[in-house]
């Protein structure tokens, strides 16, 4: 009616905003190192913030090493080692994870020890499903046909991961100035949150154009193959890597450290050198996380959707609402944060509350909680100024405003399509959409065929209660204890190795 679904990632679309973010002069830069930049010219986190590599041997679950690996460097930059369970999200995510297909309600299309996606254990993260310890479900890299019970899967997570970042694959248009933000956008997160999965195709190993004797991995656009099969982890850079190292010529020098999950005696001693220029780095969608707290941070979680998947809806007006109505509470709690997903960089957003009842067409009517922009695709937790009550036996709703970014044609929402997998359950009356400019009558349409993504976090009115499932035994890591300086640069302007 007013929009499209579409299946694959919103292309890049980058605004004219977050363009001079980064980039001021020259529309097409002579070197991917910027001149006062706030990040040195090289980062190597490899023996201190950064785990021993692993091989993940007859399991494909590269998937799960990458996106696990993000979190598991994002607590080492705040000062926590803390090894998470590849096994357990492989189990946790596979349909037949206790034998018997169909039965696991948090699974999407695969079978334990088989190929998956990494934003979808992300968004098992998100969803608290996981992480749990590297201790409560040791891995075996020898693929076994052992299965678990479904009530060994109900683990509590060891942290709960608050924020999701998908920094998208490039556009054809204007792909040199869009490529100079990506790297830029990478080495920002790097820097402050740690590693970012990426995707690329294994074959190109034997295919000659790969650089066995530096590692060296670049493979331009038209060698590239059309799928990916294959899932590593980026964690540093090296503007300066020389690009006589590669066997065919990139335009300049610079490179990525990537993290393989092939054990220390592939590579370089498991890693590898990704140009800046490669194809796969350009037009793959990475993944990591940006907002990792302790697991008794909220009480609660509200939200329809359980998978994500690279479906979205796009609009073309000015504005779209979209909005959750939630299942009143047992008991009286207050509404702490809200968190939101976009598709595209620099998109501005208001959220609103109706914590009376489930009533959403009148914007007016209800209660302007924030407002701001958000700076990357993915999905952020925002935390209220004030803490709002919620009654019992009283639903509530939340409408989140979006704006089309600076400079683009059509705006983007994310949704949970009934595709994404067999669990994925929408019911009439939870999920609602409206590109209508009438703020006081907005028409909400309650989405049939998909969820939106909006998630409520409250706390119970009363002494804090941690909801735990878990052995007494279970590993949980406190932030307040620890913390890590390692991003003071020396005189030089380099990271200490």
């Amino acid at each position: 009616w007013f929009c499209v679904a579409v299946l694959g990632m919103i292309p890049i679309n980058f605004s004219a905003y977050a363009m001079n973010q980064i980039v001021e002069k020259a529309e097409q830069p002579s070197s991917f190192v910027i001149e006062n930049q706030q990040f040195p010219e090289s980062f190597d986190p490899r023996g201190y913030l950064d785990f021993p590599v692993q091989s993940q041997g007859e399991r494909n679950l590269c998937w799960a090493f990458s996106s696990l690996g993000s979190i598991e460097s994002y607590l080492l930059r705040k000062g926590i080692e803390q090894k998470l369970s590849v096994l357990y999200m492989d189990y946790l995510t596979a349909e037949n994870a206790n034998g018997i297909y169909a039965q696991n309600i948090h699974a999407y299309p695969r079978s334990a020890g088989g190929v998956g996606y990494e934003y979808m254990s992300l968004y098992s993260a998100m969803r608290w499903l996981g992480p749990v310890a590297e201790e409560e479900m040791p891995y075996v890299s020898v693929l076994d046909k052992r299965a678990v019970a479904l009530n060994e899967l109900v683990k509590t997570p060891v942290v709960h991961v608050q924020g999701m970042v998908v920094l998208p694959p490039l556009e054809q248009d204007d792909h040199e100035l869009q490529l100079y933000q990506k790297i830029q956008k990478v080495k920002e997160h790097l820097w402050n949150n740690g590693s970012l999965s990426y995707s690329w195709n294994i074959s190109d190993l034997d295919s000659g154009i790969v650089n066995k004797e530096h590692q060296a991995y670049y493979v331009p656009e038209y060698l590239a193959k059309a799928e990916v099969n294959h899932t590593s982890l980026i964690v540093g850079w090296d503007d300066y890597y020389p690009k006589e190292n590669f066997t065919l010529r990139p335009n300049r020098d610079g490179a990525f450290i990537v993290k393989n999950s092939w054990g220390p005696y592939w590579g370089d001693e498991g890693y590898y050198y990704l140009s800046y220029e490669d194809y796969y780095f350009a037009y793959s969608a990475l993944y990591g996380v940006d907002q990792v707290e302790e697991n008794d941070n909220y009480d609660h979680q509200y939200s329809h959707t359980d998978f994500y998947g690279d479906y979205s809806l796009n609009f073309y007006r000015e504005h779209c609402y979209i909005a959750n109505v939630f299942t009143a509470p047992k008991q009286e709690e207050v509404l702490k944060a809200v968190a939101i997903s976009t598709r595209q960089y620099d998109t501005p957003y208001e959220i609103y509350v109706n914590v009376n009842n489930d009533s959403i067409n009148q914007l007016n009517q209800l209660v302007k909680v924030a407002s701001g922009i958000k700076r990357n695709p993915g999905i952020e937790t925002i935390v209220l100024e004030e803490a709002l009550p919620i009654q019992a036996e009283e639903n509530f709703a939340i409408v989140v405003k979006y704006t089309k970014p600076k400079g683009v044609e059509e705006g983007a929402v994310a949704i949970e399509s009934e595709n994404i997998s067999q669990h994925v359950r929408v019911n009439e009356g939870e999920s609602f959409i409206s590109l209508y400019t009438n703020e006081d009558n907005l028409s909400f349409e309650s989405c049939k065929e998909f969820n939106v993504y909006i998630h409520a976090y409250t706390d119970n009115v009363g002494p804090k209660v941690v909801q735990s499932t878990a052995e007494p035994e279970t590993t949980f890591v406190n932030f307040s204890s620890k913390s890590i300086d390692f991003m003071r640069p020396q005189t030089n302007g380099s990271v200490p190795h």
